[in-house]
């Protein structure tokens, strides 16, 4: 049974409704972060109790009206839940494929971290107490989104985390929270918050080298 997974949502409920119907492998807690308006809100947790999932145990919903951000909201999950043998962190534009979380139940049990493949490294992976120890939570500072997984993949190899890799069968929609935003948020986004997030990865690194394949150590 996985201990936690944790979904983090803004927009798109359509999409959210059949991520909820395709968990197919137990889950004690079931965590829900819905970072948007009350009314999307109601929304989520209309729909959450008017449609159990029978491999849930106990759904945990939580709500803020102004958006954490990537790398807040996946630390949430896991501060929500510091007792937890290992995390699961889905993002909320994916449907799960067959043998997802059951490969990820396995392999985490085993090695530090558990990610998809095919470049789809932080839309589903799962990380453990090991992995919270040597690598730390997801650095706030970088917000609300953009170079948060690029940072987590040079601490990875630093700390010398034993991560593993599955073969995924989610269905990524890519619909994305950016691009269900105003189109001014965007550019505000696009043009302003993510040439920020890029000097401060710079700052703290040295330099920037974006590479999303091969082993750990190769992500430096």
């Amino acid at each position: 049974m996985i201990p936690v997974l944790g979904i983090t949502t803004c927009n798109q409920f359509d999409v959210f409704c059949k991520l909820v119907d395709s968990i197919n492998h137990p889950v004690k807690v079931l965590s829900v972060l819905v970072n948007s308006s009350l009314n999307y809100f109601d929304q989520i947790r209309e729909y959450l109790y008017s449609h159990p999932n029978h491999n849930i145990d106990k759904v945990d919903l939580a709500f803020c009206e102004q958006n954490m951000g990537c790398s807040s909201s996946w630390n949430f999950h896991i501060k929500n839940y510091p007792d937890a043998e290992y995390w699961v962190l889905c993002s909320g534009d994916v449907i799960l494929g067959e043998n997802d979380l059951k490969q990820i139940n396995e392999k985490t049990r085993l090695h530090d971290g558990c990610f998809a493949d095919k470049d789809m490294e932080f839309v589903l992976f799962a990380l453990n107490r090991s992995m919270i120890k040597k690598v730390g939570l997801f650095d706030e500072n970088i917000h609300p989104a953009g170079y948060e997984d690029d940072d987590y993949r040079k601490r990875m190899a630093l700390g010398d985390a034993d991560i593993d890799w599955f073969d995924i069968g989610a269905y990524h929609t890519s619909a994305g929270t950016i691009k269900s935003m105003p189109s001014d948020n965007q550019q505000t986004i696009l043009h302003t918050i993510s040439p920020l997030n890029h000097q401060y990865y710079c700052r703290k690194w040295g330099t920037y080298k974006p590479i999303c394949t091969g082993t750990a150590k190769e992500r430096i």
